[in-house]
Formats: structure tokens, C-alpha cells, sequence
């Protein structure tokens, strides 16, 4: 169902008494803000526009012309005190859809991180690492939960990304299957990753 219309080239605050499971919306590009806050729970979704093209679409096998599909919970959380904050970047009016399938047990962050140029980070515990600017010469080291390690070229993550998503805007390493313990990412030059996981009430999992 329609739960707000984005008003042109713009900010629109949406106020919610309830968590849908999805947001949907067709754009012809991406708003430079999207963050969803539940009250109690604090932020679950802080995206730019790089952020929101990278992690929509997730495992889709297809995409609607200009489709943004993105996930806030694995069902619909009731009761719950929600502001959804959208930047529109287009000169029209957009519509927001939010729909369920089943009741949810966990909520879906999507966060955004700075690694630094040289310097690093590790990322574990993580459902989607999706690094849209990495460079060739960037060094990303995975390391499986059965304790084998595996340098990747991003080349060789978008021919993984084929296999399992119509997503190949982003370079994403996908870990919905928790095969994943932790990725080591050392850029040559600074940039924003983006992290999709799994948060229960008092702790985060990859897992559902």
C-alpha cells in the first residue's frame, strides 16, 4: 500500500505507527537521503544515494524499470513509532509503498561506514558488505566461518554477484547464508562501504 508520496525535489518527513517489512519506490534517480528511526530502537536505515542503489534489489532476479526495493524488518512490526525521512532528487512527486508478508521477529539495519585509505577495517557479523566504489588495486580479504581465507579482485566478487542477484551496481559480498565470519577491506584510497545485518533486541546477527 501507499504509505506517503515524496513531495518533489524535496524533503518529506513521514510519521508511522508500524514497521512495514519492505519500502518500495520507482524514481528515475535515487533520493540523496533515506533514513528510517524507530523510536526505542534508534536508526535502522541511514542511506545516501550510492547507499540506496547499492542495497536495493538485494538477490532480485529482476528489476522494474527505476525500482528501489529495500528491507527494514522480515515482517510487520506493530506498535512501533516510525519517521521516515526521504530527499527527493527528481522533479516530481514520488509515491512510497511499504507491504508485509508475515509478522516480524528482527529488525534489517542499513548503516553506512568511512574506511579510511590505507588504514583498513574488518566487518563481521553482517548479512551484505557492499563496496561500490572499490578500485582494482584495493586489497579485500574474506574470511570463511569453516576457516579458509580468500583474496578477492572485484572482478571476481561481480562474477560471484551473478550467481545469486541482478544487483551489479554495487560490488557486494553477500553473507545471508553466514558463510561468512569476517571481511578485512584495506582501500588505497578513502571511501563509504555500506552493511546490511540482522538486529534482534539485544544483539546483532547475520542470521535469520
Amino acid at each position: 500500500m501507499i504509505v506517503g508520496t515524496m513531495a518533489a525535489s524535496t524533503t518529506t518527513t513521514l510519521a508511522m505507527t508500524y514497521l512495514p517489512q519492505w519500502l518500495y519506490f520507482q524514481a528515475a534517480t535515487a533520493p540523496s537521503t533515506l533514513r528510517v528511526s524507530v523510536l526505542g530502537e534508534g536508526v535502522l536505515l541511514d542511506l545516501d544515494a550510492a547507499g540506496v542503489l547499492a542495497l536495493s534489489n538485494l538477490r532480485g532476479v529482476n528489476r522494474t524499470a527505476n525500482g528501489f526495493l529495500l528491507p527494514l524488518a522480515n515482517g510487520l512490526v506493530k506498535g512501533v513509532n516510525v519517521e521516515i525521512v526521504f530527499t527527493n532528487t527528481v522533479a516530481s512527486p514520488v509515491s512510497l509503498y511499504g507491504y508485509s508478508e508475515q509478522e516480524a521477529s528482527v529488525y534489517i539495519e542499513s548503516l553506512r561506514a568511512t574506511v579510511l585509505a590505507s588504514s583498513g577495517a574488518t566487518f563481521s557479523d553482517f548479512a551484505i558488505l557492499a563496496l561500490p566504489t572499490m578500485a582494482a588495486a584495493d586489497t579485500l580479504d574474506i574470511h570463511y566461518a569453516d576457516s579458509t581465507i580468500q583474496r578477492m579482485h572485484r572482478d571476481e566478487i561481480q562474477a560471484q554477484n551473478m550467481v545469486v542477484q541482478n544487483n551489479l551496481l554495487s560490488y557486494i559480498i553477500d553473507n545471508l547464508d553466514a558463510r561468512i565470519k569476517s571481511v578485512t577491506f584495506v582501500p588505497t584510497a578513502q571511501q563509504v562501504v555500506y552493511m546490511l545485518r540482522y538486529k534482534f533486541k539485544d544483539h546483532v546477527s547475520p542470521v535469520l
